[in-house]
Formats: structure tokens, sequence, C-alpha cells
């Protein structure tokens, strides 16, 4: 998975331990490739910058190997254009975010904020802290973490929107407080925080927010 500070690989549930950071930084690679393939040059240059070692095509191979052994070598294949790993849908804790928070959109639009706000509260239980912390000053993480990152805040504030359908109002105040300070510029925030004011009889609130 990729939506904590660690990159973890798990088999029915429990972590699989790879051995450090080197061949979770090759597994970060692979799953944020998303598919595509991604080159033996361009993993050296993850894991060691401008100076590899020697030994550098030799290590990822027992990288590679590991992780085979792991998932299969019919899931991670070799081609003209470098490493690919093919995963479905379940496997990869982004997809499954995605995935449910395309159901939660559709059950909201549908005129169901009941089902709407489980399904994205489920999703949003995915995240287990800062995602690809211990990989965060990578450049290969740099735009998966923002694109992540304010795909989970558009998530956040649909929940909020299927809450307030459900009169939750003074229930999200606090949450909301806390998500306009982290993040003052996000306009829908700002307005989600107005009406649960106002619907909470906090009218001067409410104004000023």
């Amino acid at each position: 998975g990729l939506l904590g500070p660690l990159v973890v690989l798990a088999d029915d549930g429990a972590p699989v331990e790879l051995g450090g950071r080197q061949p979770r930084l090759v597994l970060a690679a692979l799953l944020a490739a998303d598919g595509r393939a991604v080159s033996l040059e361009a993993l050296i240059d993850a894991l060691w910058g401008e100076s590899p070692p020697a030994t550098a095509t030799g290590t990822i191979q027992s990288y590679i190997s590991r992780l085979r052994r792991v998932l299969g070598a019919d899931r991670l294949r070799w081609d003209d254009a470098g490493y690919r790993l093919d995963l479905d849908g379940t496997d990869v804790d982004v997809r499954r975010f995605e995935a449910l928070v395309e159901a939660g959109r559709a059950r909201l639009d549908a005129g169901d904020p009941g089902a709407a706000s489980a399904l994205l509260l489920e999703a949003d239980g995915l995240w287990r802290g800062a995602v690809l912390g211990e990989l965060a000053d990578l450049e290969l993480a740099a735009g998966l973490i923002v694109r992540l990152e304010q795909r989970r805040l558009a998530a956040v504030e649909d929940r909020v929107d299927a809450d307030l359908q459900l009169g939750r109002h003074a229930a999200l105040v606090g949450e909301l407080t806390e998500l306009v300070a982290e993040h003052p510029l996000r306009e829908r925030l700002q307005a989600q925080l107005a009406l649960a004011l106002y619907r909470s009889d906090r009218q001067a609130d409410a104004l000023r927010a």
C-alpha cells in the first residue's frame, strides 16, 4: 500500500517483511507506475541518484526476485520497457480508495447520503498517515503525493456534504474547524463550515466563517 508512512506489502492482511527501505522503494516505484513499465535505470536512479554502486543492477534484480516470490512471477514481469507490476483493483490501497470514493459519489448523486457517507468514510479509513511518508523526499513520489492528498480532501468534502444532508451539523463543526485551519484556501470547506455553524444556531460564527 501507499496510503501510509511506510510502503508495505501484505499477505492475507499480515505485513510482509521486504528487508528495509530500498526494497520498499522499488515496490513504491512499481505501484506508483500503476501498471506502466519502470526501467532498470529509473529504479537505480531512485535508489542511488547519480552515484550508484557497481553492484546496483544485481541489487535491484535481487529485490525484484524477492517481490516475485511474494507476488508471483506472472504479476511482476520484465519487457523491453522495464519491470511492470500487474495488480487488480483489490490489491492496492490507492485503487480501493478510488473505487470506494467513486461508489460514494454515485450514491450521493443518487440521493442516498447515508450510504454515501459510509462508503466515503471507509475510503478515508484506508489512510494510515502521510502518504509515502518515508519516501516523501524522493522525486518519484512528489507528484503522486500531491495528487493523492488532493483526492483525499475532495473525498472528505463529499462525505461532509453527505453528513450535512443527514443533519449532522453540530458533529461536523469541530472537524471542519480543524480542516479549515489546515487548508485555509479551500473555499468548499469554508462554505461547509459556515453552513454547519448556521444550522447549529451559531449565526454570528457562521457569518465570521
